[in-house]
């Protein structure tokens, strides 16, 4: 999680209070090919409708950003060395953590891939260019396995907190999939307590995305 500054001001009004503004560094060091945006949610967690998602023109160029499910429907994963998905996994896990002791919620995983454009560019220059890529990104971008690709991976939404606003937005959501008979699909909603939130994620950054053999507490975290 990378900031370049945190300012405040005063807005002019009578009675405003003080308005914070952080500003985050791009890890995109280039406008990739397409990317996804990542909670372990399935609520609400689409960017396109379903017959949309086959529309190639649509998915490189309408859209920028996909969700979860459609990661999952087209059975996207990420080519990467077994090295590399241990680091990205421990990375994953420490920032888990962290924001589960800050009591944060509502973070996703958002992955760049980037694949040149160039078809008749030879195999070295693509490699260096794919490198150079990965280095600007600081330890947050892997060329893949094939060496066609690079994906840029940073964790980003990590400013809500699990207020009263959050525990009553549960509450009312869980009581409408019940009334629909839906009860199942509650759990794919993103308002959690933070432990929750936080293992739901990583579970489906380990299986989904990674496709690590991750190791899990044997115990379900405490909903609180």
């Amino acid at each position: 999680l990378q900031y370049l500054s945190c300012h405040s001001m005063h807005l002019r009004w009578q009675w405003s209070g003080k308005v914070y503004f952080v500003v985050m560094r791009n890890f995109f060091p280039v406008r990739p090919s397409l990317s996804c945006d990542r909670k372990g949610a399935t609520a609400n967690r689409r960017a396109l409708k379903t017959w949309e998602l086959h529309q190639t023109n649509t998915v490189a160029g309408l859209y920028s950003t996909l969700r979860d499910w459609e990661w999952m429907d087209i059975g996207m994963t990420t080519d990467l060395d077994e090295r590399e998905k241990t680091r990205i996994w421990g990375m994953i896990c420490a920032d888990c953590d962290f924001l589960q002791r800050q009591n944060l919620l509502d973070y996703s995983l958002l992955l760049g891939i980037y694949r040149p454009p160039d078809r008749t560019m030879d195999p070295a220059s693509k490699e260096a260019l794919l490198q150079d890529l990965a280095r600007r990104c600081r330890g947050c971008a892997f060329v893949s396995h094939d060496r066609q690709k690079v994906y840029f991976f940073g964790i980003i939404d990590v400013l809500e907190k699990f207020t009263l606003r959050w525990r009553v937005q549960r509450v009312v959501l869980r009581l409408l999939y019940g009334f629909a008979m839906r009860w199942g699909a509650a759990d794919g909603i993103s308002a959690m307590p933070p432990p929750l939130y936080a293992d739901r994620f990583r579970t489906f950054i380990a299986h989904e995305v990674l496709h690590v053999e991750a190791m899990y507490q044997d115990e379900t975290p405490d909903e609180r």
